[in-house]
């Protein structure tokens, strides 16, 4: 992606951030804890869009994966008894 846009590259950068978050702690940010509620809002404008359509297939994918590690950490938290 040389010649990423500005939009894109903007969408690129929040998804890693959001990416990192979820990764450390297996949850979307909080919508109480105003630092992360930025990562929040582009999360949930995001997921409008995708049910809308409005989202090209590389970010759907992209959006399905980081729900899919969300998932996951559910699944093993809920086995280990880790309510976190």
């Amino acid at each position: 992606m040389e010649n990423m846009t500005k939009r894109e590259a903007n969408w690129q950068e929040s998804y890693k951030e959001l990416l990192a978050y979820v990764e450390e702690h297996g949850q979307l940010p909080n919508k109480k804890k105003s630092d992360k509620r930025g990562l929040l809002n582009w999360w949930k404008y995001n997921k409008k869009l995708m049910k809308a359509g409005k989202l090209d297939d590389e970010h759907m994918q992209l959006l399905i994966e980081l729900s899919d590690k969300r998932r996951v950490h559910l699944l093993f938290a809920d086995e280990s008894g880790d309510d976190e």
